[in-house]
Formats: C-alpha cells, sequence, structure tokens
C-alpha cells in the first residue's frame, strides 16, 4: 500500500501541477519521510490533533520499511517516466 500511495502522490502532481519530471520522485519521497518522521516523534499528540482525517493521514506508528516503501514507489515512478520519455523520444 505504501508502495502505490507514493506512486498515486507521484501520478497527482503531475496532473495537477505543470512539474518537471526531474525531481519530482525525490520531492514525493522527502514529503512522505517527512510524515514518516513525523509518526516517529509523535507529531499527533504533541500537538493535540484531534482531527480524525489528519490522525489517519500523518499516521501514529513509525514503521522503517514503511521509507523503504516509499523509495521502492518513487523509483517505480521515475523508472516509469524515463521509461515514457525514451519511448516518445524515438
Amino acid at each position: 500500500g505504501d508502495v502505490l500511495a507514493v506512486i498515486l502522490l507521484y501520478a497527482l502532481a503531475r496532473a495537477i501541477f505543470s512539474v518537471t519530471p526531474s525531481n519530482l520522485a525525490l520531492k514525493i519521497f522527502a514529503f512522505a519521510a517527512a510524515l514518516e518522521i513525523a509518526q516517529y516523534f509523535g507529531v499527533v499528540q504533541i500537538l493535540g490533533i484531534e482531527n480524525k482525517i489528519l490522525k489517519i493521514m500523518i499516521g501514529g506508528t513509525f514503521d522503517l520499511t514503511d521509507l523503504l516503501c516509499y523509495a521502492a514507489g518513487c523509483i517505480l515512478a521515475g523508472a516509469y517516466e524515463k521509461f515514457e520519455k525514451r519511448r516518445s523520444d524515438g
């Protein structure tokens, strides 16, 4: 699920914003990693967030494998972009 989550974020960013895909995967990974680090430090509890949607978005438990999954998803998204660029260039 975490692999697909960052791929979805990547696709969403490409669809909404006119950004170049060159370092978008790295930015998406940084965002996902920041959320995971926020889980490690218990930001939800520190800030006293009561909103259920925000609690779900930020999450509550840190897991190192999540970071690996985020990296895998971003690598896949970046590789797909490179593949499509080569295919379209001929």
